[in-house]
């Protein structure tokens, strides 16, 4: 079985009735807060599940990963968001797949917050705020960002779908629905306006985080000052854009700043509603201001500026749509280029037959005109929607995906008080155990996370994150008394690689959970199972950069 196979073949379930979920008992001594310290009061948010969005394309099925949202926008704008979400998550199914698949399979969190009070630092030292539990965060390697498998795009829908264009990495660029589609047109003044007049939205607003496996969105749903309010259409139009953007970043071989930056403009501006969806119908006038450089936009590797972001967008635009798609196999030729050679003005010249220059003149031109609208639509009757309800959050699920939206950020000590208050409150929903058994582990806290471990492997269906921890604890108990170097028979790491499989099935599909693999395994008497060798190799080239992995992969290849 393949990685990805294993991950796209057990997908973790969020039950939407997460609040008639059992208690679990957990018999360990209770947290103890200090004297000084207050703490805050139960927060009200609504709970939103949106469950994954599944589309056939032929014979390949396209999972787009859903959602659990918190919200304190009143239920009315709160559905408007989820419902606009939705949408987005169909569109994205058929018109950037690839981009889909590249994110993580588990649900998103994404805390829709009016107030900005939702993760305001403590006015309290937390670390400190527990009689004899202070929290004493470890050194942490797994910073930053995590890879994802990224497979191709496959057979189109049905014969009425036809690809733009393809990349030996990056897939479908995009597809067409029947033989002649409508294009956008109509008139729009000012500069880099689409024909909805789109803006960007303004640094802060949406902000995505991932860490360990977990995808967090940070929405701040407030009015600036002097500003009109920002509507739910257009939040979750940021939050499509900014998971694209996340999506391409996360890929093995990630496609270069520009391409992703200017993808995630033509995904923030796409057009969907009840009856349309239409992918890439913008247009960007340079009337009246400075062209930036095309070939510096190319090789920049850092945040590009707006106006670089319009030219970035504006030049994959004009390549797949402009000029009846003639630069579109110039465009896949220059894409797949740059996949083993620098950019460069010859490198360009070579694929576009033309300088940047000139590109640039093209590009100033075309926003001037019709075929600046030229676009992807899908028109007429389009799949129902799953329903979705709206609901008040248990103060379990309250503290958890807090937590987790904590631990995406790298705030490990807000993340472990959040749900030690929870637990001290009687909190005692199994997925928000596994998250508070996953901290205190990882701090050190190993009887607290036994026991908490201990309850929630005796349930008939344990969270998937309690096997990660299970398998720690076992690694944990099989190394005491070992010396350092020391090796673990064949008997001892069966049991926590058994684990991790387990894991790996039920979604957790980390670079985290495989170099912990991959450490266990190097710990471990003789070459690993043939089987075992075959989940290394493909983590290997998952995962290039990490140089545990690819030495237990190493090891592994001998037993192929």
């Amino acid at each position: 079985m393949s990685l990805i196979a294993a991950t796209a073949g057990a997908l973790i379930a969020v039950e939407s009735g997460a609040s008639d979920k059992a208690a679990v008992d957990v018999d360990m001594s209770q947290y103890v807060v200090r004297a000084d310290r207050v703490l805050p009061q139960p927060e009200s948010w609504r709970y939103v599940l949106v469950p994954a969005g599944v589309l056939e394309r032929g014979k390949k099925v396209v999972v787009a990963s859903g959602y659990e949202v918190l919200s304190n926008l009143s239920e009315k704008n709160t559905r408007v968001f989820v419902e606009e979400l939705q949408r987005r998550q169909l569109a994205g199914t058929i018109l950037w797949p690839t981009i889909i698949e590249a994110l993580p399979r588990e649900p998103m969190i994404v805390v829709l917050d009016r107030t900005r009070q939702a993760f305001m630092p403590a006015d309290v030292d937390v670390a400190q705020s527990w009689e004899s539990d202070a929290i004493s965060t470890p050194e942490h390697t797994s910073e930053g960002f995590v890879s994802f498998e990224v497979a191709d795009a496959g057979p189109e829908m049905d014969s009425r779908l036809t690809a733009i264009g393809r990349s030996s990495s990056y897939g479908t660029m995009g597809t067409r629905y029947g033989g002649d589609v409508p294009m956008k047109s109509g008139t729009f003044d000012g500069a880099f306006d689409s024909p909805k007049l789109m803006r960007p939205l303004s640094a802060g607003v949406v902000v995505l985080r991932a860490r360990d496996g977990v995808v967090a969105t940070l929405i701040n749903a407030d009015s600036p000052a002097g500003m009109s309010r920002l509507g739910e259409e257009m939040i979750a139009a940021g939050l499509s854009k900014e998971a694209a953007v996340f999506g391409m970043r996360s890929m093995s071989n990630p496609p270069p700043l520009w391409f992703r930056e200017g993808m995630g403009w033509l995904v923030y501006t796409s057009e969907v509603s009840r009856k349309k969806i239409a992918f890439a119908g913008v247009a960007v006038d340079f009337t009246g201001q400075l062209v930036p450089s095309l070939l510096t936009v190319f090789q920049k590797t850092e945040k590009l500026s707006f106006n670089e972001v319009m030219l970035a967008g504006a030049f994959t635009h004009y390549c797949l749509y402009g000029n009846n798609r003639k630069l579109a196999p110039n465009f896949i030729q220059f894409m797949e280029r740059l996949e083993r050679e620098p950019v460069s003005e010859q490198l360009f010249k070579e694929c576009f037959r033309r300088t940047t220059k000139k590109m640039e003149v093209e590009l100033a031109s075309q926003g001037r005109g019709m075929a600046a609208f030229a676009s992807m639509e899908l028109k007429g009757r389009l799949p129902e929607l799953p329903a979705f309800s709206i609901r008040e959050a248990t103060q379990s699920e309250v503290a958890r995906l807090k937590a987790d939206a904590f631990i995406t950020q790298g705030l490990w000590d807000q993340a472990l008080d959040v749900l030690r208050i929870a637990y001290w409150r009687g909190e005692r929903e199994p997925e928000m155990l596994a998250v508070l058994a996953t901290l205190e582990e990882r701090v050190g806290s190993v009887e607290r996370a036994r026991k908490l471990s201990k309850a929630l492997m005796a349930l008939p269906k344990p969270p998937a994150r309690i096997l990660i921890v299970e398998a720690k604890l076992r690694y944990r108990k099989a190394l005491e008394g070992k010396a350092e170097g020391e090796k673990l028979t064949v008997a001892q790491i069966q049991p926590v690689l058994t684990l991790l499989a387990q894991a790996v099935k039920a979604g957790q599909n980390t670079e985290t959970l495989w170099a912990f693999f991959s450490e266990v395994v190097l710990r471990g008497e003789g070459k690993p199972h043939a089987s075992t060798g075959g989940y290394l190799v493909k983590a290997a080239e998952r995962y290039p950069r990490n140089s545990i992995i690819r030495e237990a992969a190493r090891k592994a290849e001998g037993a192929l």
